[in-house]
């Protein structure tokens, strides 16, 4: 059963298209002027869409009113998805960090005239 959007749910949708759009706009503009920086927000900020777009679908959800199996409601739904998106970042967070000395080596080349010095070991 299909009910009204709430203003959480409106809030949520809004949301998703404005951090979509903000993901796009600076991969656009990192592409154009070819910051890495700026493509790598790009790709943070695509996170930051899934993470909306899982509170969207928690908050239709949550709003529910209660049924048989659910006789206090479906709040607790919005608890459980943040807990999964903790996580979700935390195995992002694990990924990102299993090899890093080689990602630096590829983002910088080294230098012969001095030595190999900025935010990598």
């Amino acid at each position: 059963m299909i009910h009204p959007p709430t203003l959480k749910t409106n809030v949520a949708a809004i949301s998703i298209f404005a951090s979509a759009g903000m993901a796009a706009a600076k991969f656009a503009v990192g592409i154009a002027i070819g910051s890495l920086a700026l493509i790598s927000e790009a790709l943070h900020s695509s996170v930051d869409v899934v993470a909306t777009v899982i509170t969207w679908l928690v908050v239709r959800v949550s709003d529910q009113p209660a049924d048989e199996e659910h006789h206090y409601g479906h709040g607790k739904f919005e608890s459980l998805s943040a807990l999964f998106v903790i996580a979700l970042l935390y195995v992002l967070a694990a990924a990102s960090w299993s090899n890093p000395g080689a990602a630096c080596a590829r983002a910088q080349p080294r230098r012969r005239s001095r030595p190999f010095r900025s935010w990598c070991w």
